[in-house]
Protein backbone atom coordinates (compact mmCIF):
# COMPACT_ATOMS: atom_id res chain seq x y z
CA UNK A 1 0.00 0.00 0.00
CA UNK A 2 1.44 3.40 -0.96
CA UNK A 3 1.45 6.52 1.18
CA UNK A 4 -1.93 7.61 -0.21
CA UNK A 5 -3.54 4.51 1.27
CA UNK A 6 -4.25 2.96 -2.14
CA UNK A 7 -3.35 -0.66 -2.83
CA UNK A 8 -3.79 -2.12 -6.32
CA UNK A 9 -3.33 -5.88 -6.54
CA UNK A 10 -4.29 -9.13 -8.26
CA UNK A 11 -5.72 -12.23 -6.58
CA UNK A 12 -5.47 -15.67 -8.15
CA UNK A 13 -8.87 -17.41 -8.14
CA UNK A 14 -9.30 -21.15 -7.61
CA UNK A 15 -9.13 -21.85 -11.37
CA UNK A 16 -6.03 -19.68 -11.84
CA UNK A 17 -7.80 -16.57 -13.16
CA UNK A 18 -6.19 -13.34 -11.95
CA UNK A 19 -8.71 -10.90 -10.48
CA UNK A 20 -7.74 -7.22 -10.28
CA UNK A 21 -8.85 -5.02 -7.39
CA UNK A 22 -8.08 -1.73 -5.69
CA UNK A 23 -8.33 -1.12 -1.95
CA UNK A 24 -8.50 2.46 -0.71
CA UNK A 25 -7.94 3.00 3.00
CA UNK A 26 -10.54 5.38 4.41
CA UNK A 27 -11.37 6.90 7.77
CA UNK A 28 -12.15 3.50 9.31
CA UNK A 29 -11.19 -0.12 8.77
CA UNK A 30 -14.81 -0.99 7.91
CA UNK A 31 -14.80 -1.77 4.20
CA UNK A 32 -17.40 -1.24 1.49
CA UNK A 33 -16.99 -3.77 -1.33
CA UNK A 34 -18.10 -2.26 -4.65
CA UNK A 35 -19.16 -4.80 -7.31
CA UNK A 36 -19.91 -3.56 -10.83
CA UNK A 37 -22.42 -4.92 -13.34
CA UNK A 38 -22.11 -6.94 -16.54
CA UNK A 39 -20.05 -5.33 -19.29
CA UNK A 40 -18.70 -2.60 -17.01
CA UNK A 41 -15.65 -2.34 -14.72
CA UNK A 42 -14.67 -1.01 -11.33
CA UNK A 43 -14.19 2.54 -12.64
CA UNK A 44 -17.98 2.91 -12.41
CA UNK A 45 -17.40 3.28 -8.66
CA UNK A 46 -14.70 5.96 -8.69
CA UNK A 47 -17.00 8.78 -7.54
CA UNK A 48 -18.60 6.51 -4.94
CA UNK A 49 -15.25 5.44 -3.53
CA UNK A 50 -14.12 9.06 -3.19
CA UNK A 51 -17.40 10.07 -1.54
CA UNK A 52 -17.08 7.29 1.06
CA UNK A 53 -13.48 7.95 2.09
CA UNK A 54 -14.37 9.86 5.27
CA UNK A 55 -16.65 7.02 6.40
CA UNK A 56 -14.90 3.77 5.52
CA UNK A 57 -12.39 2.01 3.33
CA UNK A 58 -13.47 0.83 -0.12
CA UNK A 59 -12.62 -2.16 -2.28
CA UNK A 60 -13.32 -1.97 -6.03
CA UNK A 61 -13.15 -5.27 -7.91
CA UNK A 62 -12.93 -5.93 -11.64
CA UNK A 63 -14.94 -9.10 -12.27
CA UNK A 64 -13.19 -11.72 -14.40
CA UNK A 65 -13.25 -10.84 -18.09
CA UNK A 66 -13.86 -7.17 -17.21
CA UNK A 67 -11.49 -4.25 -16.70
CA UNK A 68 -7.97 -5.28 -15.70
CA UNK A 69 -8.90 -8.79 -14.58
CA UNK A 70 -7.93 -11.75 -16.75
CA UNK A 71 -10.30 -13.57 -19.07
CA UNK A 72 -11.91 -16.75 -17.79
CA UNK A 73 -10.31 -19.98 -19.09
CA UNK A 74 -12.25 -21.31 -22.06
CA UNK A 75 -14.58 -18.30 -22.04
CA UNK A 76 -16.58 -19.73 -19.14
CA UNK A 77 -18.63 -17.15 -17.23
CA UNK A 78 -21.41 -17.69 -14.71
CA UNK A 79 -22.61 -16.26 -11.43
CA UNK A 80 -20.93 -18.87 -9.22
CA UNK A 81 -17.52 -17.98 -10.66
CA UNK A 82 -18.08 -14.30 -9.95
CA UNK A 83 -19.20 -15.05 -6.40
CA UNK A 84 -16.13 -17.22 -5.81
CA UNK A 85 -13.85 -14.51 -7.22
CA UNK A 86 -15.20 -11.85 -4.85
CA UNK A 87 -14.80 -14.22 -1.92
CA UNK A 88 -11.21 -14.92 -3.01
CA UNK A 89 -10.42 -11.20 -2.94
CA UNK A 90 -11.98 -10.86 0.52
CA UNK A 91 -9.93 -13.82 1.74
CA UNK A 92 -6.78 -12.34 0.22
CA UNK A 93 -7.25 -9.16 2.26
CA UNK A 94 -8.49 -11.13 5.31
CA UNK A 95 -11.67 -9.07 5.39
CA UNK A 96 -14.40 -10.55 7.57
CA UNK A 97 -17.56 -8.41 7.86
CA UNK A 98 -17.95 -6.03 4.93
CA UNK A 99 -20.57 -3.72 3.46
CA UNK A 100 -21.58 -5.37 0.19
CA UNK A 101 -22.63 -2.90 -2.52
CA UNK A 102 -23.52 -4.29 -5.95
CA UNK A 103 -24.94 -2.78 -9.12
CA UNK A 104 -27.11 -4.79 -11.53
CA UNK A 105 -25.41 -8.21 -11.90
CA UNK A 106 -23.06 -7.10 -9.14
CA UNK A 107 -26.09 -6.81 -6.86
CA UNK A 108 -26.90 -10.48 -7.54
CA UNK A 109 -23.32 -11.35 -6.55
CA UNK A 110 -23.60 -9.29 -3.37
CA UNK A 111 -26.94 -10.91 -2.52
CA UNK A 112 -25.48 -14.39 -2.90
CA UNK A 113 -22.62 -13.61 -0.52
CA UNK A 114 -24.88 -11.96 2.07
CA UNK A 115 -27.35 -14.86 1.98
CA UNK A 116 -24.94 -17.78 1.90
CA UNK A 117 -22.18 -16.40 4.14
CA UNK A 118 -24.04 -14.07 6.52
CA UNK A 119 -21.04 -13.84 8.83
CA UNK A 120 -19.24 -11.85 6.12
CA UNK A 121 -21.97 -9.24 5.59
CA UNK A 122 -22.20 -6.16 7.80
CA UNK A 123 -24.71 -4.61 5.39
CA UNK A 124 -26.08 -5.01 1.86
CA UNK A 125 -26.92 -2.41 -0.80
CA UNK A 126 -28.66 -3.57 -3.99
CA UNK A 127 -28.31 -0.93 -6.69
CA UNK A 128 -30.73 -1.14 -9.62
CA UNK A 129 -30.83 -4.91 -9.55
CA UNK A 130 -32.82 -6.50 -12.38
CA UNK A 131 -34.78 -9.39 -10.84
CA UNK A 132 -37.02 -9.80 -13.85
CA UNK A 133 -34.36 -9.87 -16.55
CA UNK A 134 -36.28 -11.76 -19.24
CA UNK A 135 -34.97 -13.03 -22.57
CA UNK A 136 -35.76 -9.78 -24.38
CA UNK A 137 -34.04 -7.64 -21.75
CA UNK A 138 -30.98 -9.88 -21.77
CA UNK A 139 -30.85 -9.65 -25.57
CA UNK A 140 -30.78 -5.84 -25.34
CA UNK A 141 -27.92 -6.03 -22.82
CA UNK A 142 -25.82 -8.19 -25.13
CA UNK A 143 -26.74 -6.14 -28.20
CA UNK A 144 -25.51 -3.03 -26.41
CA UNK A 145 -22.24 -4.72 -25.49
CA UNK A 146 -21.70 -5.94 -29.06
CA UNK A 147 -22.16 -2.38 -30.32
CA UNK A 148 -19.34 -1.24 -28.05
CA UNK A 149 -16.99 -4.13 -28.89
CA UNK A 150 -15.10 -2.45 -31.70
CA UNK A 151 -11.95 -0.46 -32.30
CA UNK A 152 -11.85 3.24 -31.44
CA UNK A 153 -9.34 5.61 -33.02
CA UNK A 154 -9.13 7.75 -29.87
CA UNK A 155 -10.39 7.81 -26.30
CA UNK A 156 -12.49 10.78 -27.36
CA UNK A 157 -14.35 8.65 -29.89
CA UNK A 158 -15.54 6.30 -27.15
CA UNK A 159 -16.28 9.27 -24.89
CA UNK A 160 -18.61 10.59 -27.58
CA UNK A 161 -20.27 7.18 -27.91
CA UNK A 162 -20.98 7.21 -24.17
CA UNK A 163 -22.42 10.72 -24.32
CA UNK A 164 -24.69 9.76 -27.21
CA UNK A 165 -25.94 6.56 -25.62
CA UNK A 166 -25.93 7.43 -21.90
CA UNK A 167 -27.42 10.87 -22.03
CA UNK A 168 -27.43 11.47 -18.28
CA UNK A 169 -23.61 11.29 -18.13
CA UNK A 170 -21.71 14.55 -17.89
CA UNK A 171 -18.83 15.06 -20.37
CA UNK A 172 -16.37 14.85 -17.47
CA UNK A 173 -17.81 11.56 -16.20
CA UNK A 174 -17.89 10.10 -19.71
CA UNK A 175 -14.24 11.01 -20.21
CA UNK A 176 -13.18 9.33 -16.97
CA UNK A 177 -15.14 6.17 -17.78
CA UNK A 178 -13.76 6.04 -21.32
CA UNK A 179 -10.17 6.45 -20.18
CA UNK A 180 -10.52 3.70 -17.58
CA UNK A 181 -12.42 1.31 -19.87
CA UNK A 182 -10.04 1.18 -22.84
CA UNK A 183 -6.72 -0.45 -23.61
CA UNK A 184 -4.41 0.51 -26.47
CA UNK A 185 -3.93 -2.19 -29.11
CA UNK A 186 -1.97 -1.70 -32.37
CA UNK A 187 -2.39 2.06 -32.36
CA UNK A 188 -6.12 2.00 -31.61
CA UNK A 189 -8.29 1.42 -28.53
CA UNK A 190 -10.62 -1.37 -27.51
CA UNK A 191 -12.71 -2.14 -24.45
CA UNK A 192 -11.17 -4.00 -21.53
CA UNK A 193 -13.73 -6.78 -21.91
CA UNK A 194 -13.26 -10.40 -22.96
CA UNK A 195 -15.02 -10.73 -26.36
CA UNK A 196 -16.36 -14.10 -25.18
CA UNK A 197 -18.70 -12.22 -22.83
CA UNK A 198 -20.56 -10.65 -25.75
CA UNK A 199 -21.02 -14.05 -27.37
CA UNK A 200 -22.63 -15.75 -24.38
CA UNK A 201 -26.09 -14.19 -24.78
CA UNK A 202 -27.15 -15.48 -21.35
CA UNK A 203 -26.69 -13.95 -17.89
CA UNK A 204 -27.94 -17.10 -16.18
CA UNK A 205 -30.70 -15.23 -14.29
CA UNK A 206 -33.78 -16.72 -15.91
CA UNK A 207 -35.58 -17.71 -12.72
CA UNK A 208 -35.78 -14.00 -11.92
CA UNK A 209 -37.72 -12.78 -8.92
CA UNK A 210 -38.35 -16.25 -7.48
CA UNK A 211 -34.61 -16.91 -7.26
CA UNK A 212 -33.92 -13.49 -5.76
CA UNK A 213 -36.71 -13.92 -3.22
CA UNK A 214 -35.21 -17.21 -2.07
CA UNK A 215 -31.85 -15.55 -1.58
CA UNK A 216 -33.05 -12.42 0.18
CA UNK A 217 -35.18 -14.27 2.71
CA UNK A 218 -31.87 -15.65 4.03
CA UNK A 219 -30.24 -12.22 4.45
CA UNK A 220 -30.03 -11.03 8.06
CA UNK A 221 -28.00 -7.80 7.80
CA UNK A 222 -29.31 -4.22 7.37
CA UNK A 223 -30.06 -3.56 3.70
CA UNK A 224 -31.13 -0.93 1.20
CA UNK A 225 -32.46 -1.01 -2.37
CA UNK A 226 -31.50 1.96 -4.58
CA UNK A 227 -32.87 2.56 -8.08
CA UNK A 228 -32.65 5.26 -10.71
CA UNK A 229 -35.86 7.19 -11.29
CA UNK A 230 -35.64 6.55 -15.04
CA UNK A 231 -34.48 2.93 -14.76
CA UNK A 232 -36.06 0.41 -17.11
CA UNK A 233 -34.50 -2.45 -15.15
CA UNK A 234 -35.99 -1.85 -11.71
CA UNK A 235 -39.41 -0.24 -11.30
CA UNK A 236 -40.51 1.41 -8.07
CA UNK A 237 -43.11 -1.30 -7.24
CA UNK A 238 -40.57 -4.11 -7.73
CA UNK A 239 -37.99 -2.21 -5.65
CA UNK A 240 -40.52 -1.97 -2.82
CA UNK A 241 -41.27 -5.70 -3.15
CA UNK A 242 -37.57 -6.49 -2.84
CA UNK A 243 -37.20 -4.22 0.18
CA UNK A 244 -40.12 -5.99 1.88
CA UNK A 245 -38.12 -9.23 1.78
CA UNK A 246 -35.16 -7.76 3.64
CA UNK A 247 -34.71 -6.85 7.30
CA UNK A 248 -34.56 -3.17 8.20
CA UNK A 249 -34.70 -2.22 4.53
CA UNK A 250 -36.07 0.70 2.54
CA UNK A 251 -36.30 1.36 -1.18
CA UNK A 252 -34.78 4.64 -2.36
CA UNK A 253 -35.07 6.37 -5.74
CA UNK A 254 -32.30 8.61 -7.09
CA UNK A 255 -33.59 11.43 -9.33
CA UNK A 256 -32.12 12.17 -12.76
CA UNK A 257 -30.67 8.68 -13.04
CA UNK A 258 -31.32 5.61 -15.13
CA UNK A 259 -29.91 2.11 -14.70
CA UNK A 260 -26.33 3.39 -14.22
CA UNK A 261 -27.34 5.21 -11.06
CA UNK A 262 -23.92 5.90 -9.58
CA UNK A 263 -22.54 7.48 -12.77
CA UNK A 264 -25.75 9.18 -13.95
CA UNK A 265 -26.17 11.18 -10.74
CA UNK A 266 -23.15 10.51 -8.51
CA UNK A 267 -23.93 13.30 -6.04
CA UNK A 268 -27.47 12.17 -5.21
CA UNK A 269 -26.49 8.50 -5.27
CA UNK A 270 -23.56 9.03 -2.91
CA UNK A 271 -25.78 11.05 -0.56
CA UNK A 272 -28.27 8.19 -0.32
CA UNK A 273 -25.57 5.54 0.07
CA UNK A 274 -23.64 7.54 2.68
CA UNK A 275 -26.75 7.86 4.84
CA UNK A 276 -27.24 4.10 4.72
CA UNK A 277 -23.58 3.25 5.38
CA UNK A 278 -23.43 5.71 8.27
CA UNK A 279 -26.35 3.92 9.92
CA UNK A 280 -24.47 0.61 9.79
CA UNK A 281 -21.14 1.73 11.26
Amino acid sequence: MDRTGIRTFRTVAADGTEVHAEYVRGASSSTAVLIHGFGENSSAWLDTSAAMSDLCSTLRIDLRGHGDSAASPGGSYHLELYVADVRAVLDHLELERVILIGHSMGAWIAAHIAARWPERARALALVDIGPETDTRTQASIFDGLEQRMRRYATVGEYTNWLLENRQLLTPEAAGVLAQASLRQVDGAYELKIDPALAQRRDLGLRSGFAELEGLLRRVSCPSVVIRGAASAFLTAPVARSIAALLPKCEALTVPRAGHSVMTDNPTAFSRALRAFVTSTL
